[in-house]
């Protein structure tokens, strides 16, 4: 009896074997297996008429589609198809069927309309390459869910609304650039306690409001806000700040003497604003200074290095 007990002892430790994988398959499997998300991507976008479309659509394995990237466990991770004749919408389907993409490289192409409801279920995605395209309507308010996403460059569309305050939640945010847009309202007002944000570029938008406080701990190193509507005062903590440009705009008051003082400076941009009172000799003398503007200010004083 024992080796017969043995044999149904391991049949049944065989069965729940077999059990286990198949609930852990089902677990970890999106809910739209991936193929059909990228076919549903390919016949959104014209995939027929891609520069590049290499098996994409057929039986063959899709890390031998063009622009595929697959992880070690088979999940795709990466799709690079910038420059690509894409013309279309990205469907519903792509980030619940793609759910461990970390990569989007579409830039340069002809992508339309709104980002899908569910674009934030790519909750893997650290780079966002999609600038010059035609997009348009509102990020995603819960964009904050996207933890992981350090660079997000959706420059050269035609987005608008409000910037969502909940991108101040991105905290390995690095880059962000959203220049040359219908973008409106004002900047989140935590967006500079982000720990990792280095380039902010929002220019050529419809920004209006104040300049949030831009904290000691700060990382950002480049600033461009100009061409935009923005009000109020200028920020008088620089932190690191390499390079500043807010001309183009509304603001107003005097220029603080601590930008003369800042060691990290190179490019000062205020021109054409509705700045008031004394240039500051420390901004007059800076050696540093690469390129400083003030003209178009109702400022007084020793120009020095500066246009004004």
């Amino acid at each position: 009896t024992a080796p017969m007990f043995n044999l149904m002892f391991a049949k049944y430790n065989i069965f729940l074997i077999l059990l286990l994988v198949l609930y852990t398959v089902h677990a970890i499997s999106p809910p739209i297996p991936q193929r059909q998300a990228l076919v549903d991507f390919y016949k959104a976008t014209n995939g027929k008429d891609w520069v590049k479309s290499d098996n994409w659509g057929t039986d063959l394995p899709i890390d031998q589609w063009f622009g595929v990237k697959l992880d070690k466990d088979g999940f795709v991770i990466e799709l690079e198809l910038f420059d690509n004749n894409l013309m279309g919408p990205i469907p519903e389907s792509f980030c619940i069927g793609l759910p461990k993409i970390q990569t989007l490289y579409f830039s340069f192409n002809s992508l339309t309309g709104h980002l899908p409801k569910s674009f934030t279920e790519c909750k893997e995605i650290i780079n966002m390459w999609v600038k010059g395209n035609q997009f348009e309507g509102n990020l995603p308010e819960d964009i904050g869910k996207l933890s992981k996403l350090e660079w997000m460059d959706v420059h050269f569309n035609n987005f608008g609304g409000s910037i969502p305050d909940s991108i101040a939640s991105l905290k390995q945010l690095r880059i962000f650039r959203a220049e040359n847009n219908k973008f409106n309202g004002t900047l989140p007002p935590n967006i500079f306690s982000l720990p990792k944000l280095s380039d902010l570029f929002l220019f050529n938008n419809d920004l209006s409001g104040e300049i949030p406080n831009i904290s000691n701990n700060s990382a950002i190193r480049y600033l461009l806000l100009f061409n935009n509507n923005i009000k109020g005062k200028l920020p008088t903590n620089l932190s690191n700040l390499l390079d500043l440009r807010l001309h183009n705009n509304h603001i107003t008051g005097s220029i603080p003497y601590t930008y003369g003082n800042s060691s990290s400076l190179v490019t000062l941009r205020l021109d054409n604003n509705l700045l008031q009172g004394k240039i500051p000799q420390s901004v007059a003398t800076n050696q540093k200074f690469v390129d400083c503007d003030l003209s178009g200010n109702e400022v007084v004083g020793n120009c020095g290095l500066c246009l004004c």
